[in-house]
């Protein structure tokens, strides 16, 4: 993500399934305050203890129905979280709405988001909680146009070994897809 875009140490950051923090913590130390969402209270509670006295807040709240004031952040950042939503253009409409729009010369703020391209279902174990098996670029990056996001640009992040839960060594490539609002 920091290869995508530039972070101001100003910037107000929403970490969009948030977990227990990898990404919300490691983008802090460049931006003045990142505000993590999550569906897992457990997992929010192991955030909260280890951002203790750190500008960082917690919400416990699906993706799908953000419940944060509108136009109040400068950058959404997610990672490996998206195929775990049921509704993937409500999650986005509301990243959308969550960040500043354009104004002037100025642009609106930046979605940055990583997850898998599609796959055979193989990735996790359990499918329990998955809702996609990783995603199209081209189907993403068109609902991301109609969610009000301009100029979605994907990157392949990382290429991915790894066994599947059929047993069969299958490279598992993550995107990273940056969006300006």
């Amino acid at each position: 993500m920091s290869a995508q875009v530039a972070w101001d140490p100003a910037w107000r950051v929403l970490d969009a399934g948030a977990g227990t923090g990898l990404l919300g913590l490691a983008v802090l130390p460049h931006v003045a305050r990142v505000t993590a969402v999550d569906t897992s209270a457990a997992m929010l509670e192991v955030l909260a203890a280890k951002a203790a006295g750190l500008s960082l807040e917690t919400h416990l709240c699906p993706l799908e129905a953000l419940d944060l004031p509108a136009a109040s952040f400068d950058a959404v950042v997610s990672s490996m979280a998206l195929h775990h939503v049921a509704d993937v253009p409500a999650a986005l409409a509301g990243f959308a709405r969550a960040l500043r729009p354009a104004v002037g010369p100025r642009p609106g703020g930046h979605l940055l988001l990583a997850d898998l391209d599609s796959e055979p279902g193989t990735f996790h174990s359990d499918n329990t909680g998955v809702h996609h098996l990783g995603f199209d670029r081209d189907a993403l990056g068109a609902l991301l146009v109609e969610a009000g996001f301009c100029a979605p640009t994907f990157v392949t992040a990382l290429d991915n070994p790894k066994v599947g839960a059929d047993g069969v060594l299958r490279n598992y490539p993550v995107f990273c897809v940056h969006a300006l609002r």
